[in-house]
């Protein structure tokens, strides 16, 4: 409930809490597929968005992000979430984690954000090495950046999701995309041999099932 003071409170201990757990700097708090259906069946809900003039759902979770972002802040860590955080007023530090593309990545980092890309490295979907080797975090409009702006980019990160997975599937999704996806983000943009990464990454498979990774 974002009306409720208690759901701050619990949040301000939780995020203390891990924050003395982890010593990371960043701290990831998520925010996306709000379908906001709970909150329109809630009266109190409705009567908190129209005393605080907040039109919509989408203006309701730019009031909860805002806050929690506040709290993460408070114990010291820098917050990463997803696309959707990325609302007016957020801190300078925070870092959006794309879901959407090299376009939201490069709208953020235009206007000063630090972002991260995720889109065309969900490995859950099966897609071919090579679909995923093609994916660079600084193309499309991201390549229209300034060199400053360019900076921003942190880079990528491939993800799991279990909506396509099982224990039996999941580690021939992981195994050996994400080798490929690693030599991406790691090597010049220059380096864009398909039959190349292919090559290597033959031995880097031999080398996994050695490991029993793959």
């Amino acid at each position: 409930d974002p009306t409720s003071e208690k759901t701050y409170k619990f949040l301000d201990d939780f995020i203390g809490e891990m924050a003395k757990v982890f010593p990371d700097h960043f701290f990831h708090v998520g925010g996306d597929e709000v379908n906001g259906k709970q909150w329109d069946a809630n009266a109190k809900i409705q009567e908190f968005k129209k005393a605080h003039n907040i039109a919509d759902n989408k203006n309701l979770q730019a009031y909860f992000s805002l806050r929690v972002q506040k709290l993460v802040t408070k114990h010291g860590k820098a917050v990463v979430g997803w696309d959707e955080v990325f609302i007016p007023g957020v801190p300078k530090d925070i870092v959006i984690q794309s879901w959407r593309g090299q376009a939201s990545l490069a709208e953020a980092a235009s206007q000063g954000y630090r972002g991260i890309l995720s889109n065309g490295y969900y490995i859950d979907l099966g897609w071919s090495a090579a679909r995923h080797y093609a994916v660079d975090p600084m193309g499309g409009a991201a390549a229209n950046l300034t060199p400053e702006q360019q900076k921003l980019i942190l880079g990528g990160e491939a993800t799991m999701w279990s909506e396509y997975v099982n224990a039996q599937n999941m580690d021939s999704r992981v195994w050996p995309r994400c080798a490929a996806i690693a030599e991406r983000l790691w090597s010049p943009q220059s380096v864009t041999d398909v039959a190349s990464m292919y090559a290597r990454m033959h031995a880097e498979s031999a080398r996994l099932e050695l490991l029993d990774l793959a």
